[in-house]
């Protein structure tokens, strides 16, 4: 019992200071941030976090630079990632209220520009366009989101699934590249007027 209690007492330590230092930096965190590790590299004000984020152990979220300046992302409340997930922005990727994210999913706003042919300088620019991951979504263990992507309200995307496209509202999918299996039913989602508050797709 006291060896969980140091561990707990270690953890809210940690996570204390990193949102200090986040929070110092220009990073907007909500309350009640569970995180036991660092977590986040690129410039603190491109970082905006809800109310109840959980960051598991080995996530990286990354922000970066285009010619056209810093990405920006932008999660909404009651969010979870597991382990050695990333988030890798350079345009914009924002993650509405309850959505879950597997372990080690990747979701990226970006790719490498190979179209210029053979040459010592394939994939060096970045094509980018944004990601929008709506509401209540639940993306499973090992998938992949693609630039330009979004994943309507209440989807499930599948484990190992690749998407390139957009998800329909309720879409189940799955496969490389991911395609619709069902819809789901309409009835199982939380209500909007009982759910966290949607502030963070207008952020």
């Amino acid at each position: 019992m006291a060896l969980k209690c140091l561990r707990n007492l270690r953890a809210s330590l940690n996570t204390l200071r990193i949102r200090r230092r986040l929070e110092r930096d220009g990073a907007k965190v909500g309350r009640d941030l569970s995180a036991p590790s660092r977590f986040f590299w690129g410039p603190p004000a491109a970082l905006v976090i809800g109310d109840r984020a959980t960051i598991g152990a080995g996530v990286t979220l990354t922000v970066g630079e285009t010619r056209s300046g810093f990405g920006r992302l932008v999660i909404g409340g009651d969010f979870f990632i597991n382990r050695y997930s990333m988030i890798d922005c350079c345009i914009r990727i924002t993650i509405g209220d309850d959505v879950r994210i597997g372990p080690h999913a990747y979701i990226c706003d970006f790719d490498h520009d190979i179209r210029s042919g053979p040459s010592p300088k394939i994939g060096r620019e970045h094509i980018g366009s944004p990601v929008l991951v709506e509401n209540h979504v639940w993306i499973g263990a090992n998938a992949v989101i693609l630039k330009g992507v979004t994943v309507g309200e209440g989807a499930v995307v599948g484990a190992g699934a690749v998407v390139t496209r957009d998800v329909p509202r309720l879409a189940v999918v799955a496969g490389a590249p991911a395609r619709v299996l069902r819809i789901r039913d309409m009835n199982n989602l939380p209500s909007r007027g009982d759910g966290p508050p949607q502030n963070s797709l207008r952020s």
